[in-house]
């Protein structure tokens, strides 16, 4: 089975140029020659989608991927994303929800420290099936296209995965599996791929074994991500690292090492999050990042968009919504173990509970939102780096 690989050079212009010649036609059809002018302004803004992409793109089967979180590049609902784009940045129109972080179990196997949810996880699942696949049928008329579920760990419940996946086979929905690598192995993995699963993201903060063990209090930890990720690049899913990145892994030889290490494991993205002040006691390993640290962490991701062709590509979310302001409520929602739907796993306001409230009206709110509830470490870097 092919496992999803990197496009760059002439395959990759190739594709760009087709692109932009799919975009122009989306573009005249949805604003008429006036959408010319607006497409030459969007392209000119920094935060525009198109001009925040690296030196290569993911080919996983027929679609083009240039960010995980995104639609495929070559497909109607990428360019139906960008028109959206840009109507936000130059007419400051609501782009509608594009994916979901939905924790379907409450368990985990792991006690990470600096989870942000450990004080909801249980030994009892809080939310049962019928009522998990009735809250993805309500994501998915608001529009949300992609949902990546979550916990705990989601592997807690994987008969369950497994019936929504299957329930939803055809729905067009791309489900994400987020997970410590737990239990995924090469017949678990085929079996969800089968199922209509996409690709997992698996969490791995380190190259040092040991510190990834201590972390998440289990001596098969380290190990266990790996060969996850190594089985679910084998089962031709796409690969890709959430990364809770420690202060030390931010010169230049760490970080290159720690990319290495996951690109050798099968990866093709790197999610990589700074540190947050969570309810659990963060060594100082996982202190806080000061603005040198983002600054550091900005010149990585520069080299690795620029040099790396055959490395998986980083990207930084506080980096991007520093730039473009949070995007939590607007391009995506959190549903937490207990069904809380909040904007941000950092934000904590909750804006209402989906086992006593309707979601679809809960999605409604959040869209006409007006407060600017953010976590702190975007309103520090609005203000302070760009």
């Amino acid at each position: 089975m092919s496992s999803a690989h990197h496009i760059s050079g002439f395959p990759k212009k190739f594709l760009e140029f087709r692109l932009s010649l799919f975009l122009l036609l989306s573009v005249l059809r949805e604003f008429g020659f006036k959408g010319l002018k607006m497409l030459r302004k969007y392209l000119k803004d920094e935060r525009a989608l198109l001009n925040t992409v690296p030196n290569r793109y993911v080919k996983a089967g027929k679609d083009i991927i240039a960010v995980s979180d995104m639609p495929p590049m070559n497909s109607k609902a990428f360019r139906k994303a960008v028109i959206r784009d840009m109507e936000w940045i130059l007419q400051e129109k609501a782009p509608g929800l594009l994916f979901a972080i939905f924790c379907v179990s409450s368990r985990c196997p792991y006690t990470c420290s600096y989870c942000y949810n450990s004080a909801l996880h249980s030994k009892e699942e809080r939310m049962e099936l019928p009522f998990l696949l009735e809250s993805i049928e309500k994501l998915q008329k608001a529009g949300v296209q992609s949902i990546y579920l979550s916990g705990g760990e989601p592997m807690m419940r994987f008969d369950d995965l497994l019936k929504i996946l299957k329930h939803f086979q055809n729905s067009g929905i791309r489900f994400w599996l987020l997970s410590t690598g737990w239990k995924l192995n090469h017949e678990s993995l085929r079996e969800l791929k089968n199922a209509g699963l996409k690709g997992v993201m698996i969490s791995l903060d380190s190259f040092d074994a040991e510190q990834i063990n201590t972390v998440k209090g289990s001596s098969k930890a380290f190990d266990q991500s790996l060969s996850a990720m190594k089985a679910a690049s084998e089962n031709g899913l796409i690969v890709t690292v959430d990364a809770v990145l420690s202060r030390n892994l931010l010169d230049k030889d760490p970080f290159e090492k720690y990319v290495q290490t996951a690109g050798n494991a099968g990866a093709v993205f790197i999610n990589a999050y700074a540190p947050k002040n969570t309810e659990g006691d963060n060594s100082d390993a996982y202190a806080a990042y000061s603005l040198k640290d983002f600054q550091k962490l900005q010149n990585r991701i520069d080299e690795n968009h620029r040099d790396k062709k055959n490395m998986p590509i980083v990207y930084s979310p506080d980096l991007w919504e520093a730039k473009r302001g949070c995007v939590g409520g607007k391009l995506f929602v959190y549903i937490d173990p207990d069904g809380n739907v909040k904007i941000c796993p950092f934000v904590q306001k909750s804006y209402g509970n989906i086992k006593t409230g309707d979601l679809s009206q809960i999605l409604d709110e959040i869209q006409k939102r007006f407060d600017v509830n953010r976590c702190a470490v975007n309103e520090m870097l609005k203000k302070k780096l760009f």
